[in-house]
């Protein structure tokens, strides 16, 4: 056994097995899923423990460098094999996608380094640096570039830990672990129905008698609050259903009329407004509204035309559409987090009082509540330039009624 795989397993069975348990517990729900999708690809079954290393199991793991999902692709990588990565949707985070996009990377790597040791290292380093390892060191050997100079520490200790926690996992007792230290989660498993694009998620909860967080927890990959705008070939969106609620989803889903399958508000377009203007005011990015109503030139919109636009709205709140042509959205979730309530006796009609909390800004309350930053820095008496917001200060707002 080389030193490093030795060293790893006492690491895992010391000051990181609090870790090493808890990625015991998330693996029995991606196991089946992973096992499959690697024999059909013909990987070895150990390439599973990548995952293990790479995430500890976990779809929406993160890292400082911004490489995402249970393979930790990043970005560009992801999009090279095939995940769609944009404002609506990251593939990334998707456990399927992401796990056969992360197979056919591995059955590249090996294609062209003709060993699992480097196609593991190659997934972590990346193709050109094994190639330069290969010029450089003069060996096709990882445990000669271990000793080398080319691969950073990361890469070569990566496949040590691998093999180490591959060990430790097919022999548990022998290294000391007992199935009481961890909690198995059940294996993933959902059903899959076909909805158009842009469906709120709340009405697909509603129709499957699930909360939204299930469907969330279910499809980590959907970024926003209603599945993607069509991309021309896409007109349909596979959402996945918690197990055995396709039935009732479909049969309950088919009494929704179209027009309360997305919030959205109907905006006529005025004299110089422009996709920046409608950003701002109602909190959705220009790319949002350009899909959705399939806009070929962004610069150039015709007086009198009329736009969907797709508003984020607080949780319980039914979907619905505006009425008139320029109604004021409601509080976008990016902006929807310190607390409001009604203004005290005396205040004029419809004002309400709000709660700053931290990272909160007179332009971004403004935003929230359809105001101008002027008129509300004059309604508390702070500056519209100067003005600092404290955290717990209470601000009165009066937003414009629809």
């Amino acid at each position: 056994m080389h030193p490093l795989v030795a060293e790893y397993i006492r690491f895992f069975q010391g000051p990181g097995r609090k870790h090493f348990v808890r990625w015991l517990g998330r693996a029995s729900r991606y196991q089946p899923l992973i096992r499959k999708t690697l024999r059909e690809a013909g990987l070895p079954q150990d390439t599973l423990f990548l995952a293990m290393i790479e995430s500890g199991f976990s779809p929406v793991a993160l890292s400082p460098a911004k490489a995402s999902g249970l393979w930790q692709f990043m970005e560009p990588t992801g999009k090279r094999f095939g995940l769609r990565v944009d404002f609506w949707i990251d593939e990334r985070r998707d456990p399927v996608k992401a796990t056969v996009a992360a197979a056919g990377y591995l059955k590249a790597l090996y294609a062209e380094f003709g060993d699992w040791r480097l196609a593991w290292a190659g997934y972590n380093a990346g193709e050109g640096k094994i190639r330069r390892a290969i010029r450089e060191e003069g060996s096709t050997s990882f445990w000669d570039m271990v000793n080398g100079r080319v691969l950073k520490p990361e890469t070569k200790h990566y496949v040590p830990k691998l093999m180490a926690a591959a060990l430790i996992t097919k022999n548990l007792a022998a290294f000391g672990f007992s199935p009481e230290e961890f909690d198995p989660h059940p294996p993933l498993a959902f059903d899959e129905a076909e909805v158009p694009e842009a469906t709120d998620l709340e009405v697909i909860a509603r129709a499957a008698g699930v909360s939204v967080n299930d469907i969330k927890e279910l499809n980590p990959e959907l970024r926003r609050w209603c599945t993607p705008p069509s991309s021309g070939s896409d007109e349909v969106f596979k959402i996945k259903l918690p197990a055995g609620t396709r039935q009732r989803f479909v049969e309950t889903y088919a009494t929704v009329a179209p027009k309360d399958r997305l919030t959205y508000r109907v905006h006529k377009i005025a004299r110089g407004e422009t996709l920046s203007h409608l950003s701002l005011r109602y909190g959705t990015p220009t790319e949002a509204i350009v899909r959705l109503n399939r806009i070929k030139d962004p610069r150039r919109l015709r007086l009198g035309d009329t736009l969907v636009i797709p508003v984020p709205k607080p949780s319980g709140e039914a979907p619905r559409q505006a009425r008139g042509p320029n109604p004021q959205p409601p509080p976008s979730p990016a902006h929807r987090s310190g607390s409001t309530s009604r203004a005290p006796r005396g205040a004029r009609g419809g004002a309400l009082v709000h709660t700053v909390v931290s990272g909160e800004t007179l332009s971004t309350l403004a935003r929230r509540y359809g105001v101008e930053v002027e008129e509300l820095a004059r309604g508390n008496g702070l500056s519209a330039r100067r003005a600092t917001l404290r955290v717990g200060q209470k601000l009165r707002v009066e937003p414009k009624r629809r």
